[in-house]
Parts: C-alpha cells; structure tokens; sequence
C-alpha cells in the first residue's frame, strides 16, 4: 500500500503545483495519506481499486487513525479487550443470542438466514462481532466526520485478499427494500475463526 500511495503522488504532481495537498505520513500506525480535497480523494480511491487486482478493496470511515480494526462486541469504552476470558464469555453470549433470535425469526420470517442475523445486529446497535465497510468514498468521509470533534477523519482501506476473512455484500443479500444498506453500499467483513482470543479479532 504505501508504494501505491507514492506513485500516486508522484504521478499528481500538477496537482500539488495547483495547491492540492497530498501528504504521505509514515507515523502512527500504519502509513496514510493526507488530501484536503474530495474529489481527489475519491481519484485516489479509484486509483487504489484500479491497481488491486488481486482483491476487492473497500472503505471504513473511523474519526481517529487506530492500530486496529475491532468489532464493537470485543471494545469496552472504544478500547480492544485484552483478558480473554473476556472475549470468550462475549462471544458465547452473543452465539446464544442470535440462535434465539434466528429460532424466533423462522418460525415467523422464513426469508431470514442465520447470517442475516449479524447484519440485524450490527444495523440496529447491538455489539456484534463483524465490521461495517462501505463501497463508496462519500459515504466513508461521511462516517469519518459524523460526530467527529477533531477535525480530521480517516478513511481506511481494507482489502480482502485474507482467506481468513469473511465478506458478505449488504445490497445482494437483503431487500431493496432495505434502503440504508443500498443507499450506504454497505458490506461487513467478519473473520472466519472463532472469537477465543483478541489475535482472532483483530483486523
């Protein structure tokens, strides 16, 4: 990523000339860089999607430049957790909740998958184990900046090259009817091997 993010740059330069700003910052936790104009963000996502081949790439809009990915059902106060007692106890509570909900959904709304069940939770603000992403820029900056105080917002990158890794695209699994997922273009990612230890979770 960050060779791809040089090249960019270097292949822009007109654009720093005319007063665009493209900064490559290699502090914090992973490289970045920083563009104070949208539609050259939207350039360079497409620029990123154009030269991953190998994977799909899509966006997460977060207000702070974290080490980690985490699912909300392993944060406490924003935070990972660590004992993973924990994480265990968190995980087995959560699997015994969505098998009572997807037993009192078959009875009532066949339609329904136990997969469908993550996506209930995570929509409806109940912790869950996956992780939003979304597959358009605008709505990315728009989770970035919502709430945000500090007046930056990130928009992270999250390719999907791991095996490990689980994508289920919103728009194709539900009802158009479901308007958010299709007006957001929202998807989530979750990891295929079990929630026993905070390894397993971070992405």
């Amino acid at each position: 990523m960050h060779t791809l993010i040089q090249k960019f740059i270097d292949n822009r330069r007109y654009l720093i000339k005319n007063g665009v700003t493209l900064e490559l910052t290699e502090g914090d936790h992973s490289p970045f860089i920083f563009i104070d104009n949208p539609v050259i963000i939207a350039a360079f996502a497409g620029f990123i999607k154009n030269h991953t081949t190998d994977c799909e790439v899509y966006f997460r809009g977060e207000p702070g430049n974290y080490a980690h990915v985490v699912p909300s059902l392993f944060r406490d106060n924003g935070s990972p957790l660590t004992d993973n007692a924990v994480i265990k106890n968190r995980y087995k509570a959560y699997m015994e909740l969505k098998n009572e909900v997807y037993e009192h959904f078959q009875k009532r709304v066949s339609r329904f998958k136990k997969e469908d069940i993550d996506n209930l939770f995570q929509h409806y603000g109940i912790k869950s184990p996956v992780i939003d992403m979304v597959d358009n820029i605008y709505i990315a900056i728009w989770f970035a900046q919502d709430g945000n105080t500090s007046g930056y917002g990130y928009i992270r990158l999250i390719q999907t090259a791991s095996p490990d890794l689980a994508v289920s695209d919103l728009r194709k699994n539900h009802s158009s009817l479901s308007l958010r997922l299709h007006t957001q273009h929202g998807l989530i990612a979750k990891k295929k091997s079990g929630y026993l230890e905070q390894k397993q979770y971070l992405l």
